[in-house]
């Protein structure tokens, strides 16, 4: 079993999501093979490369990276693995697959309408939804389609040790 997070949001940005991302990352590579699909390159000198993360860049026009991104992942998609995405806008760069998909629910990108068709589509990819707080999750359930009994609330103190 591996961890792959798909995510538009890592460091060396900076950010609160950011700072989520790169714990997850840290945190899970100390215990499991980690594999990161982040949406831009990360030098070599950053801290985070001194963890055991494999990353897999994508140098192309942001248009192309879910496309590239979803060839990526098929190739290397094993059954086991576990799919962490940053938000549901990563969804995009998700294969067909059976795989496990955990989706996290921040905040704001879920106060727009406009976009619920589309969101809620692409949850069907979603196996759970973490959410940061309980206004979070209620905003989420007024938008999305999605069993309550598959959210579960986890404050983003993903940061601190253990």
């Amino acid at each position: 079993m591996r961890v792959i997070i798909v995510t538009q949001t890592f460091p060396p940005r900076i950010g609160g999501m950011q700072s989520v991302m790169s714990a997850l990352a840290k945190n899970f590579s100390k215990i499991i093979p980690t594999y990161v699909f982040p949406d831009h390159n990360i030098p070599n000198s950053h801290p985070i490369r001194s963890y055991k993360i494999k990353f897999n860049f994508s140098k192309f026009p942001k248009i192309f990276r879910p496309f590239i991104k979803k060839i990526k992942l098929k190739k290397i998609l094993k059954e086991d693995d576990i799919i962490i995405c940053d938000s549901w806008k990563s969804l995009n760069a998700l294969p067909n697959t059976s795989n496990k998909v955990v989706m996290l629910a921040h905040g704001q990108e879920f106060l727009s309408k406009t976009k619920k068709n589309k969101i809620n589509k692409l949850l069907k990819h979603v196996s759970l939804v973490i959410s940061c707080s309980n206004y979070t999750k209620d905003i989420f359930l007024n938008l999305c389609k999605f069993p309550e009994s598959k959210i579960h609330v986890i404050p983003p103190t993903y940061e601190i040790e253990n």
